[in-house]
């Protein structure tokens, strides 16, 4: 997993890099960080991932999205955090000290992911994964849009995500006027 860059421009503000391009990417094998929400198994590739910490003391912040539970200090760096339970419609859970947090970077911007469990790195093979379109139907997709792969696995299913549709840009726009004082 990458090691954070700290920038002037970083220090004590929303981590920000310059913005990718959000079409999704298909995902067709190699190294990926699977993690548990609400019983299903998900997904980001390594190269997204900078760290995993347990929980620490969230600040509210008003005026954000409401899967976005508030901001951390994450090594001198204010950066959102998203309850994945929310994105993904699951039930309420509360958290504990040993809930985790997985920090990566997703469509540029530095950002904490609230989950389950942590599986592991998980090495996929390219046969083993697929896109969603050649796996789900049609009508299915509202509820598949932040997946970019779905890898068989010998006990069942990993929705690989995409990283750049976690948050949408409405929400994105969002929280960038909340991280910088901004009204909406």
């Amino acid at each position: 997993m990458g090691r954070q860059k700290k920038t002037a421009e970083g220090q004590g503000r929303a981590a920000v890099a310059p913005r990718a391009s959000r079409s999704a990417i298909f995902h067709p094998g190699g190294p990926v960080l699977a993690f548990e929400v609400a019983g299903q198994r998900y997904a980001l590739p390594v190269d997204h991932v900078i760290q995993i910490i347990e929980m620490v003391a969230i600040t509210p912040l008003p005026k954000v999205p409401e899967i976005v539970v508030g901001v951390v200090d994450f090594h001198g760096l204010v950066i959102p955090v998203v309850d994945t339970r929310r994105r993904f419609e699951g039930a309420y859970q509360p958290y504990t000290l040993h809930t985790p947090i997985v920090v990566g970077r997703l469509d540029g911007r530095v950002v904490g992911l609230v989950v389950d469990a942590v599986i592991g790195v998980l090495e996929l093979k390219p046969e083993q994964a697929k896109r969603p379109a050649e796996i789900f139907t049609v009508e299915m997709a509202p509820r598949i849009q932040y997946i970019t792969g779905v890898a068989r696995l010998e006990d069942g299913l990993l929705m690989i995500l995409d990283p750049a549709t976690i948050l949408s840009r409405q929400e994105e726009s969002s929280l960038a006027k909340a991280l910088s004082g901004q009204s909406s």
